[in-house]
């Protein structure tokens, strides 16, 4: 049998990268974060494959977790297509590959079907599927993807603020990729209690300093929450080393961990004016530059 999928794909989606800006593990706990949405662009092509009554064919997707019942769910109704998923982080992890091939494959699941979907509709579906787990992902990372750009969301009400603009010229978050990488769902499988209410009130004053255009405000909130995570040994060690050595720089205003033990993503706030100066400073450490919020890129597109 011939897989080789025709030239012309039927259905083309791709979303962006994602990261907390802040609110991981807070979000867990119901309170709200805050997500950016950056370049590079995770995408996901549906082909038809030469014949049509044989199992779909998924390639580039993690076949485990969420993502295994999702794809039993499409292979339920669907045959003949073949599914290619690309990763611009080659699997590096950090920036929301999971997350993406969850929403790509409903939503491509959805077309192929001639269903119109809602945000709300995939993360509840999400929910679905990781209902059985010890601590249930929250779904941040779709709204944040799908909408795209600055999303403020609290996933526990269906609320969402998004897509937003980046609200300070002047001041750059920069994503800089690290060489470590944590599986998040290994990871929340095996965590126990973390300081809920801590992490989850200085988001709150982060999201309202993003709000209010305090700059001042939002660079203080993310320094705190950054303290809190290392409190709660919330950061792998790698980090906290990373961490010490970046807040060395005299360009740096605000640093923290993003994510998962925050291993696979440091974010640092700089001015603009210093981003130059900062880029050719912080070569010295093993880090690679991913993005910032001068790429911020779009949601959800056809």
């Amino acid at each position: 049998m011939n897989n080789t999928p025709l030239s012309a794909p039927l259905v083309s989606l791709s979303l962006p990268s994602k990261t907390f800006l802040v609110g991981e593990y807070a979000v867990l706990a119901n309170y709200p974060c805050a997500i950016i949405a950056t370049e590079p662009r995770f995408r996901l092509s549906v082909f038809m494959l030469p014949e049509r009554n044989v199992a779909c064919v998924y390639e580039g997707i993690c076949l485990k977790g969420v993502l295994a019942l999702l794809c039993h769910e499409i292979s339920e109704k669907l045959q003949g297509y073949h599914f290619i998923f690309n990763d611009p982080h080659h699997g590096q992890g950090g920036f929301g590959a999971s997350s993406a091939q969850y929403a790509l494959l409903y939503y491509a699941y959805q077309k192929l079907l001639s269903h119109e979907v809602h945000i709300t509709e995939c993360l509840h579906q999400y929910r679905t599927h990781t209902k059985r787990e010890k601590i249930r992902a929250s779904g941040a990372d779709l709204i944040g993807q799908l909408n795209g750009k600055l999303t403020l969301c609290c996933p526990a009400d269906d609320y969402y603020e998004a897509p937003l603009e980046w609200p300070w010229p002047h001041l750059n978050a920069t994503l800089f990729k690290t060489s470590y990488k944590i599986a998040t769902h290994e990871h929340l499988s095996t965590l126990s209690d973390f300081p809920k209410n801590t992490l989850g009130q200085i988001t709150k004053t982060s999201i309202e300093a993003i709000k209010i255009k305090d700059a001042g405000a939002f660079i203080k909130s993310i320094q705190m929450f950054s303290e809190a995570l290392s409190e709660a040994a919330l950061y792998c060690d790698e980090t906290l080393r990373l961490l010490e050595e970046i807040n060395r720089s005299p360009f740096v205003l605000a640093a923290k961990g993003c994510g998962a033990l925050g291993a696979d993503v440091i974010l640092v706030l700089i001015e603009n004016k210093n981003r130059a100066a900062f880029r050719e400073w912080i070569q010295k450490l093993p880090l690679k530059y991913a993005s910032d919020v001068q790429n911020l890129s779009r949601g959800l597109s056809t």
